[in-house]
């Protein structure tokens, strides 16, 4: 009788979680995403510094949440692991200079807010400092107008003569970011 009862009392418990978990997966499944996809930023190479941009030298790809299904490990983005939950948008472009090319002169890296408001910049760096022993150069993107952004370039030598740069956009409130291994 024992054994009945224990088996009675394992098939409702049984019973219970499996409908349980059918009515967690209906609902996950009828669940719609209610926020905006994010806006693509528009970002260029300007001659100049951030705190006098001048002309557009060599525009970039736009900055998108879209870059982040790919796979961005392909891309040397030194983000602390930490703080990858806070990348907000990523891209990669290649332009035909070199780093030295650009450190010639004043240049800067400027994210705008979108094409729509192409007035309103949200991070701005300035290309400086001296390149890695790879041959990279990590700029800082400062947050700009409140954006509550700010994020790093990482410019890298091609083979091709040319240059990679990936931008990669985070959080500015919980974002953390490594200094990369020398």
């Amino acid at each position: 009788m024992r054994r009945r009862m224990f088996g009675a009392i394992l098939a409702i418990i049984s019973l219970m979680v499996g409908l349980t978990a059918s009515a967690t997966l209906v609902s996950a499944q009828n669940a719609t995403p209610t926020g905006e996809p994010p806006a693509a930023h528009p970002a260029h190479i300007h001659s100049g510094t951030c705190e006098q941009l001048g002309d557009i030298v060599y525009p970039l790809e736009d900055v998108t949440g879209a870059a982040l299904e790919g796979t961005p490990d392909a891309s040397p983005v030194p983000v602390d692991q930490a703080g990858a939950s806070n990348v907000l948008a990523r891209s990669q472009s290649t332009v035909d200079t070199s780093i030295d090319d650009l450190l010639t002169e004043g240049h800067a890296i400027n994210v705008h807010e979108s094409a729509e408001n192409i007035g309103t910049y949200i991070a701005c760096g300035n290309i400086e400092g001296e390149p890695d022993e790879d041959g990279s150069l990590i700029v800082e993107l400062q947050e700009l107008n409140q954006s509550g952004i700010q994020g790093q370039a990482v410019l890298t030598p091609n083979d091709e003569g040319t240059l990679s740069v990936t931008i990669t956009l985070v959080d500015a409130e919980g974002a953390t970011t490594a200094t990369p291994a020398s």
